[in-house]
C-alpha cells in the first residue's frame, strides 16, 4: 500500500489546488460556493467533502475556514438582536450571556474580558 497522500483522487486534488491557488492570489479561503462555482461543480457540499477527504489525508489547505467565518457572523447578528431588544437595566446580563454562549476562550464579562 502507498502513502497516504497517494490515495488523492484528480478531483479533491483538484478542489485543494484551487484552494492553493486562490489563497495564494487572494489571501483568504474561498467559500465553498465561490470554489463550486469557479469549478463547475453542482453543490458546495461536493466541495466540502473533498476538502474534509484532503484533510484526513493529512494534507494542508491554507487560511481560515469560511464556516469559521460563518458561525462569527451568527453570533454578531445574535449580539445585534439582542441589543435592540434589551433594556438598560437587562444590558449587562445579556452580553454576559451572548459572551459566554459564543466565546470559545469563556470570556468572563466581569473581570475586564480576561479568562
Amino acid at each position: 500500500m502507498g502513502s497516504r497522500k497517494s490515495e488523492i483522487s484528480e478531483a479533491t486534488k483538484r478542489v485543494v489546488d484551487f484552494f492553493k491557488g486562490y489563497h495564494k492570489s487572494h489571501g483568504k479561503r474561498p467559500t465553498f460556493r465561490e470554489a463550486m462555482r469557479a469549478l463547475g461543480l453542482s453543490s458546495a457540499s461536493v466541495i466540502h467533502f473533498h476538502v474534509k477527504r484532503a484533510e484526513r489525508l493529512g494534507i494542508e489547505i491554507p487560511g481560515e475556514s469560511a464556516f469559521a467565518i460563518d458561525i462569527d457572523i451568527r453570533a454578531l447578528s445574535a449580539c445585534i438582536n439582542a441589543l435592540n431588544q434589551c433594556t438598560k437595566e437587562g444590558l449587562k446580563a445579556n452580553l454576559t450571556y451572548l459572551v459566554n454562549r459564543y466565546s470559545s476562550e469563556g470570556v468572563c464579562v466581569e473581570n475586564g474580558g480576561k479568562g
